[in-house]
């Protein structure tokens, strides 16, 4: 049997052997665990704890929060070497620093932040006082 026959049929490529979706739900996280990725700096966990309290993230919303601030991190780990450095060295890692900062504003940006009751948060300026 060609490649392309097995394919069709679901089969891995070896014979009498299926690929089970069982497995693959139970790999996959509950919507319940809000624990954040240990690889994130304190800041971030904190920054990642307060948001699930606050709002109602779906799955995919959660790994794009992880990877925004990801991006935060990284923003603020070339801050601190750049605080190190002197002459071109210096503005190549602020340079590097803006722009991950905003890459993460830009992929925050696909967060819909909706509050417990499903009524996404209205979009507005913050009150002046």
């Amino acid at each position: 049997m060609s490649k392309a026959a097995a394919n069709r049929e679901g089969r891995t490529g070896t014979p009498g052997i299926r690929p089970s979706l069982a497995s693959v739900s139970e790999t996959r996280p509950t919507l319940t665990a809000t624990r954040p990725p240990s690889h994130l700096s304190a800041r971030s966990r904190a920054e990642f704890l307060a948001l699930n309290r606050a709002y109602v993230f779906s799955l995919d919303e959660r790994l794009t929060l992880v990877r925004k601030l990801e991006w935060q991190d990284r923003s603020d780990m070339l801050a601190a070497e750049a605080e190190e450095l002197v002459g071109r060295e210096r503005l190549a890692r602020i340079r590097a620093s803006v722009d991950c900062a905003t890459t993460a504003a830009r992929i925050g940006k696909g967060l819909k932040y909706t509050t417990a009751d499903g009524a996404p948060r209205r979009i507005r300026r913050p009150r002046v006082v």
